[in-house]
């Protein structure tokens, strides 16, 4: 059995009863992936490349704040 759902408070129930599942944006990859809509598949393709880039810039802002510096100095130098 397939389940899915995007509310957390649904998960152990969700588990414990299906087979297979699906949490959270899973759920709308899916049915992006099912429709075979082009349109959907690229807007989920984007948010993707998005999400990645956003990463990305977590990860250098809190390297550099780690080693003391600003991108303020950075980008006055």
């Amino acid at each position: 059995m397939l389940g899915a759902t995007d509310t957390t408070h649904n998960i152990p129930f969700l588990v414990a009863i299906c087979d297979y599942s699906l949490i959270g944006e899973e759920l709308y990859a899916l049915g992006a992936y099912v429709s075979e809509d082009p349109v959907v598949a690229s807007s989920l393709a984007g948010q993707d490349i998005g999400k990645f880039i956003a990463m990305i810039l977590i990860v250098l802002g809190s390297v550099l704040i780690t080693f003391g510096l600003s991108i303020k100095e950075l980008l006055l130098m």
